[in-house]
């Protein structure tokens, strides 16, 4: 978390939705013209020769769009933790397809997410790779004040977005990568918020 006089700003990797976007690297859900951003994780496709991949593509986008409106929905209530707690065998996919494509990507996903240099290690380093401080603090002196008060969450998925998303007034899940620590980025959304 950084914090300032009237600003606070939370970063995390949220386990819920980096399980989603596996989910969906692993059963092809992404177009293939982005599969080669997407091709190293997770590393060989769970999708099965019997699997209706239209069937996995519409029910994982209902799904996506529902976990992450339950997260904003949290986020804005500041309900914490944001997230439910993510245990195997219960997963919140509706369409029985789909959830048995979450219960075989449970394993290699919380292997990979748990390994020393894993997910939730990667996760780890880019917490604290923006430096938000340093960027509000440049803010300020550009207009010559302080920043009105502002609070912000920050999910971070791994892969599978290309840009950030802002499901909710104040939180944003972001990629981690290179938009993440640009500066320019940060100063044009510090300048929109005031």
């Amino acid at each position: 978390m950084y914090s300032g006089q009237s600003w606070n700003v939370w970063t995390s990797g949220d386990e819920v939705l980096n399980f989603c976007i596996y989910v969906g690297c692993a059963y092809g859900v992404f177009e293939s013209h982005d599969r080669n951003r997407y091709s190293c994780w997770p590393n060989q496709s769970l999708l099965r020769a019997e699997d209706d991949l239209m069937t996995i593509k519409q029910n994982w986008h209902q799904w996506w769009t529902k976990v992450v409106a339950m997260k904003a929905d949290r986020v804005v209530r500041k309900q914490y933790p944001a997230s439910p707690a993510l245990v195997a065998p219960y997963f919140t996919a509706e369409c029985p397809i789909l959830r048995a494509c979450c219960e075989r990507a449970w394993e290699p996903f919380q292997q990979w997410w748990y390994m020393p240099a894993g997910g939730q290690s990667a996760i780890y380093y880019w917490e604290s790779a923006p430096h938000i401080p340093s960027y509000i603090s440049e803010f300020e002196r550009e207009m010559g004040r302080k920043s009105k008060p502002f609070q912000l969450q920050i999910d971070l998925v791994y892969t599978g977005l290309n840009n950030p998303i802002e499901p909710a007034p104040n939180y944003i899940i972001f990629p981690v990568g290179p938009l993440l620590i640009d500066k320019e980025w940060w100063m044009e959304r510090l300048r929109r918020m005031g």
